[in-house]
């Protein structure tokens, strides 16, 4: 979740948040929106057609928050450092990521999950995060 609001920055109680007074936007039919009209359905949800567009609500004080996969969040707050972005200190939710994979080529089943122990294993993976998510230099490149 990003916001500029440290009581909904510091918490980890999705109760804390769900409150008639709090406006949230999402991404329109993502799994980020079903969380909120699941789960904070007393909050005013705000869907959005993409996440620049929730961020910029974020920032102009238009929406409480953002509800949003981490990697959005962390981005967001690293891009806009100067307009007092921050992400939640505990997701509020955990999504696994998946593969999808033809279930009739055992070939490539198998090489996929060689490749992801190895990356796992080899600590590249470890590396991979740190690079995407904790160096913020390559955002300068972006458009």
């Amino acid at each position: 979740m990003l916001t500029k609001i440290k009581t909904i920055a510091d918490t980890d109680d999705a109760a804390v948040i769900n409150s008639p007074n709090t406006k949230l936007a999402a991404l329109k039919g993502s799994t980020s929106q079903l969380f909120v009209e699941t789960v904070l359905y007393n909050t005013t949800l705000v869907p959005v057609s993409d996440y620049d567009e929730g961020v910029d609500m974020v920032i102009r004080d238009e929406v409480h928050a953002l509800v949003a996969d981490y990697p959005i969040c962390i981005i967001s707050v690293v891009r806009y450092p100067d307009k007092g972005l921050m992400s939640v200190n505990t997701p509020l939710t955990y999504e696994p990521l998946g593969i999808a994979l033809p279930a009739n080529d055992p070939h490539l089943i198998n090489w996929m999950d060689n490749y992801l122990n190895s990356l796992m294993g080899s600590g590249a993976l470890e590396e991979l995060k740190k690079r995407w998510f904790k160096d913020s230099s390559w955002l300068n490149k972006l458009p």
